[in-house]
């Protein structure tokens, strides 16, 4: 039964996705599942964009795909690090913005242009975060359903604390 529930949902997300690009034409994609590598002062930042679109030779747009997420609890910050991965990979980008595709949501899209002061407030703040991680003696657990992806869960689901 949950199979069948499962593939139901499947085929309404690939039809509200299919309707969406009836309606709105193929975006111009020259990226899928981009794997990206940068360093923000002693700082590295790594990971995978969903998708890129060319919008012209000098703009970019950043797209991620939600499945389960809830469009309130969505911000916009992974998306501008996605921009300033995008900018350290093509310097000849001077325009980036960016969207979250809401599977589960009728493909509904949460759009955004990114300036470049807010591009170096992201950059700021995973400085932030990375003096702070820096810094920091001691580290509390804190369970959640992220633990699966955790790089550090045999470590940290051990006795460590």
């Amino acid at each position: 039964a949950i199979l069948k529930d499962s593939l139901q949902d499947l085929k309404d997300i690939i039809q509200n996705y299919l309707i969406k690009i009836q309606l709105n034409g193929l975006p111009n994609v020259i990226y899928n599942e981009l794997e990206f590598s940068f360093n923000i002062n002693d700082y590295v930042v790594r990971g995978f964009i969903d998708r890129i679109d060319k919008i012209s030779d000098t703009e970019f747009k950043v797209v991620d795909y939600k499945t389960n997420k809830a469009p309130k609890y969505l911000t916009n910050f992974q998306l501008q690090l996605y921009a300033l991965a995008i900018k350290d990979k093509f310097p000849h980008v001077t325009k980036i913005s960016g969207s979250y595709v809401l599977l589960k949501h009728e493909s509904s899209t949460l759009d955004y242009n990114f300036t470049d002061e807010d591009l170096l407030k992201t950059y700021n703040k995973v400085v932030a975060v990375g003096k702070s991680i820096d810094t920091r003696v001691t580290w509390d657990k804190n369970p959640s359903l992220l633990c699966n992806w955790c790089d550090f869960q045999k470590l940290c689901q051990g006795s460590w604390i």
